[in-house]
């Protein structure tokens, strides 16, 4: 059990340490199109930023926030794998998942 009297030495504003090891697992990562140490740096001030004041948030920040590629990425990574618009994509894997196939399944569980 840890003792409460020890002080965090780490900034207010840092990732609790529990969260650490869960950055590997960000598809940014894993794509290499976001560094962990970015992440670190940059996701709590985000999550403050997007619990206070979610309509501030830029595109690129919210792709961040989310782990969502950026819309260039995720355009390729659609038309590659479907004809369907993201939109339609969404409604076909709600209403038919078992219409959907494999590349699209795929699609969707990487988040784009």
């Amino acid at each position: 059990m840890a003792d409460s009297s020890i002080s965090d030495p780490r900034p207010e504003e840092a990732l609790p340490s529990t969260l650490l090891p869960m950055l590997s697992t960000f598809l940014g990562v894993i794509r290499r199109t976001a560094g962990i140490e970015n992440l670190e740096a940059t996701l709590p001030a985000l999550e403050k930023k997007a619990l206070s004041n979610p309509s501030t948030l830029t595109d690129p920040e919210r792709q961040l926030l989310l782990d969502f590629p950026d819309g260039a990425t995720e355009a390729s990574y659609l038309q590659r794998s479907t004809d369907l618009s993201q939109d339609a994509l969404i409604s076909e894997a709600s209403s038919t998942p078992a219409s959907l196939t494999d590349a699209e399944i795929t699609l969707l569980r990487q988040r784009f």
